[in-house]
């Protein structure tokens, strides 16, 4: 996710979408395709959120382990209705 929100910051200086991609380092060439949509769909402030509550929730998580599934759900649920 960082490495998405990072790609996202250069698009919104100007970079285009395939030159950040192709700065990608790391990146198979089969997920080439769903990090285009990702970059397409995602803003940076909404990857910023998205990346705080994952944090957050991971945190949850070890703080209370016999939570950890249903507050993996949860948070699962709230990023994929961002």
């Amino acid at each position: 996710s960082l490495t998405l929100l990072s790609c996202r910051a250069e698009i919104e200086t100007g970079v285009s979408l395939e030159t950040a991609l192709d700065k990608w380092r790391g990146l198979h060439f089969r997920r080439k395709a769903a990090a285009n949509k990702a970059l397409r769909l995602w803003s940076g402030e909404r990857l910023t959120q998205a990346i705080s509550r994952l944090d957050a929730a991971m945190l949850q998580t070890r703080q209370n382990s016999q939570l950890a599934q249903a507050l993996t759900a949860r948070i699962i649920l709230q990023v994929a209705n961002m």
